[in-house]
């Protein structure tokens, strides 16, 4: 099915408060949880808009079809305690979803005021979302927006989440095996007889590569060593019995480094180089706007398109940018123009 087609099946009613209700054409067709949509469509539903690389605009022929919603829970499944934070909905199996699948995800309004001012990157996107993603739009949900500035804060920095601080270690890690390789074909260039003081103020220095000084018990004053790559060698040693250690030590490293390879998740990193774009916008400018404007890159790397050294080199360098930033938001949300605002809008919209 297109894209069009899929969306058919989504039914949408407006509803006398002026939120909407949502249910499909033929509920047999999606795997729910947290609603049973056989009985009747999800209330009180104030958006829905694209989500993921149509929200971002990196589609590419395999991509499915994602949409997130925000709604508010009846105030007697509130006081019973049978409120749900989300509520899913998937036209796809158990497996890997294909270009013909929706997935659909219900985010509770308070559950989404909570994360964003943990600077949950959804829902930071969500409070973005441009005008061409959105499938619907309700007074309530714009004025949530109008006010986003009394919500996102600069504690977004250590939310910035899972796939960018998986993307710092991976970055670095291939950092350590080049500065590795590159000390290794320096030394094997040299003397095999020199000793490492003979060497190490030509041998190339970096944060994998240095000298460290070292208090050792039997010496009165601190002793000069090299380091590379966590191991160091004493400066009489022979580069003839520094450069197996090295070898070994690429050997082992590198086993995983020429595997991820040939099976970079490319997706993955991706989504590291997104994250990290998006939060460098909102530090800067106070807003991401959508499509991003990076959008062609990064498709180019979600297709495997862009050189592996270069991910390995740039996302470390990206993330350490990003980290330094200065940033005009504040440091803590409105909690109490949240509060209220809350109160106001479920004592308006929803009912028991």
């Amino acid at each position: 099915m297109t894209h069009d087609e899929l969306l058919a099946l989504v039914e949408m009613e407006e509803q006398p408060n002026g939120l909407f209700s949502v249910g499909f054409a033929d509920p047999d067709l999606v795997n729910c949880t947290g609603h049973d949509f056989r009985k009747g469509p999800l209330k009180n539903v104030m958006f829905l808009s694209k989500f993921g690389s149509h929200l971002h605009g990196t589609t590419t022929p395999t991509s499915d079809l994602d949409l997130k919603a925000v709604f508010m829970a009846d105030l007697s499944d509130i006081v019973l305690g049978r409120d749900r934070e989300t509520v899913t909905a998937s036209s796809g199996g158990d497996g890997r979803n294909e270009a013909d699948d929706l997935d659909i995800e219900f985010i509770e309004l308070r559950k989404l005021l909570s994360d964003a001012m943990k600077g949950q990157t959804y829902a930071v996107e969500l409070l973005h979302a441009d005008q061409g993603s959105e499938i619907f739009s309700t007074d309530l949900y714009e004025d949530l927006r109008a006010n986003k500035d009394k919500l996102l804060t600069s504690n977004v920095k250590p939310f910035i989440g899972y796939c960018v601080s998986q993307a710092k270690k991976y970055g670095m890690k291939g950092s350590r095996l080049k500065a590795t390789e590159e000390a290794l074909d320096f030394l094997k260039e040299s003397n095999r007889n020199h000793r490492v003081e003979d060497v190490v103020d030509e041998i190339p220095k970096n944060d994998i590569v240095f000298v460290v000084d070292k208090d050792l018990a039997a010496q009165d004053e601190p002793v000069q060593l090299l380091e590379i790559n966590g191991k160091q060698f004493d400066m009489r040693v022979k580069l003839k019995d520094v450069t197996p250690v090295l070898e070994n030590l690429i050997g082992k490293y590198g086993n995983r480094a020429h595997r991820a390879k040939d099976g970079v998740d490319w997706k993955a990193v991706g989504h590291a180089y997104r994250v990290i774009y998006e939060l460098e916008e909102l530090l800067t400018t106070g807003a991401i706007q959508f499509p991003l404007k990076d959008r062609e890159f990064l498709r180019e790397v979600k297709l495997g398109n862009v050189e592996y050294e270069r991910v390995q080199e740039e996302l470390p360098e990206l993330i350490e940018r990003v980290d330094g930033l200065d940033t005009d938001l504040p440091k803590k949300p409105n909690r109490q123009f949240w509060d209220d605002w809350a109160l106001s809008a479920y004592q308006k919209y929803v009912s028991f």
